[in-house]
């Protein structure tokens, strides 16, 4: 009787994990640095908790995937730290092996914020920046990948 459990159980287990596969599909992942670094050109917050970047990749490439976004900016008290996207998301027309026909670059992006550093705080923004992503099918799009840090008065 056991074994009938286990092998149900297992099946249901198997199942599930490809359709959270299916449902989910791929994401980027970082392969290499490469040079030249892409950059922030700007940041900013708006009033209504978006958080927007203009991002640009080296000559002949388009950013194609952001993740680890987060801030830091000081209260007046404490530091507060705030997580604006955790795993990297593709952007820029950009999904899994396929490109949109209207990718641009600099690109400019926005994020909803869980909260909008007060005015005149001096922002410190952190952002990986994946661009010159592999054409291949699969659960890893490997892209060149930065991690890049850009300060800001609010």
């Amino acid at each position: 009787m056991n074994q009938k459990y286990f092998i149900i159980l297992f099946t249901l287990l198997v199942f599930s994990l490809i359709h959270v596969e299916k449902t989910h599909g791929c994401h980027p992942a970082g392969k290499q640095t490469c040079r030249p670094d892409p950059s922030i050109d700007y940041a900013f917050f708006t009033y209504d908790k978006k958080l927007y970047l203009k991002l640009e990749t080296p000559s002949n490439t388009f950013p194609e995937a952001i993740g680890h976004v987060y801030y830091k900016w000081y209260d007046g008290s404490k530091v507060r730290t705030e997580l604006a996207l955790g795993d990297p998301v593709f952007i820029n027309g950009h999904h899994c092996d396929n490109r949109g026909p209207n990718q641009q670059n600099p690109y400019t992006t926005s994020l909803d914020v869980p909260e909008v550093p007060p005015s005149k705080s001096a922002v410190t923004l952190y952002v990986s920046i994946y661009w010159n992503c592999d054409d291949q099918s699969g659960t890893s799009v490997h892209c060149c990948h930065a991690d890049q840090t850009f300060s800001f008065i609010q």
